[in-house]
């Protein structure tokens, strides 16, 4: 049995598309698919069915849990190594979304780097629901997700509850709210009903912070004007800073953005029946994974950082 045969493998059960991954693991067809019957010899069975399509076999899904906890143990074994010879060398594999990653990782790589300068950080900057796959299936060593379900083979570590914030602009407010704006604005300075809002246009996000806002605008029987729709909350806010549309945005999103506000928006905390609409923000990753001393550090500069962030004040 061959090591890299076996990555390989578990490599093409990701995609299950021959050429994409010889592409991606920069050798050619023939090669990967002399490394698979290879496999396929040594164990005595078929791993793949390669017509109508490429797929596992069950025998093939029994091999992928084994070659994936072979790759878990290899990299655990090389960062042990790493240690015990005091090489401060190695690499994280980091993930979180855009926003959350804008929000962090300039301040804590300049800490990290002064002590750990030779550690590579590989980033994979995509969305939650994708990133507990990828810790899932050993692609990334941890991520920064919110909307996540507690799951046996994860580690959740609370990194802070985000509010959700309504952020508006004056002259928006004048244009479609000209006889009642200034009272609504007074009204809203702890907390937003969205009634008060029915009449301006949104920045509308189709993510899962998108599936809780419409939670709250269905919770005020309203039906949205919508201006645009997005699955990324930083074009959302990019729009609705520009002052044409009312946009959502958590209170990670605004840390990166506080200092660059145009002086006449408003930034309303949005309600839900009665309290502050939160996300909570965690640090996942996988459960009986070694981590080595500058992995650690790492998760420590996060979760400092984000303390930092949950204490700022928005006004």
């Amino acid at each position: 049995m061959n090591l890299q045969s076996l990555y390989y493998f578990s490599e093409l059960a990701k995609t299950l598309h021959m050429t994409q991954t010889a592409e991606r693991l920069f050798i050619s067809q023939q090669n990967l698919s002399n490394h698979i019957q290879r496999l396929e010899n040594y164990y005595g069975v078929k791993l793949f069915e390669r017509k109508p399509r490429l797929q596992l076999t069950y025998a093939g899904e029994q091999v992928l849990e084994f070659a994936n906890m072979i790759n878990r143990e290899s990299i655990n074994l090389t960062n042990i190594l790493s240690e015990i010879k005091n090489e401060a060398t190695g690499t994280i594999r980091f993930g979180g979304s855009p926003l959350r990653i804008n929000a962090i990782l300039p301040y804590v790589l300049s800490e990290f780097t002064q002590q750990f300068p030779h550690v590579e950080i590989r980033i994979s900057d995509v969305l939650s629901k994708e990133l507990e796959n990828k810790v899932l299936n050993y692609e990334v060593d941890f991520a920064v997700v919110t909307g996540h379900e507690p799951h046996p083979e994860l580690i959740d570590v609370p990194l802070m509850e985000d509010p959700l914030y309504l952020c508006v602009s004056k002259k928006l407010l004048e244009k479609h709210l000209p006889d009642t704006y200034e009272m609504i604005i007074k009204k809203s300075a702890n907390g937003t009903d969205l009634k008060d809002f029915a009449d301006i246009p949104f920045c509308i996000l189709e993510n899962r912070l998108g599936k809780m806002i419409d939670q709250v605008f269905k919770d005020a029987s309203v039906m949205p004007k919508v201006y645009s729709t997005s699955i990324l909350t930083q074009i959302s806010t990019a729009i609705g800073l520009k002052g044409d549309a009312a946009c959502f945005v958590p209170h990670l999103g605004l840390a990166n953005i506080i200092d660059r506000l145009p002086p006449d928006m408003y930034i309303f905390p949005v309600l839900y029946k009665g309290k502050v609409l939160v996300q909570t923000v965690n640090l996942i990753c996988r459960a009986n994974q070694y981590h080595p001393a500058f992995e650690k550090l790492f998760m420590e500069l996060l979760k400092k950082r984000y303390q930092e962030i949950a204490e700022l004040k928005m006004k």
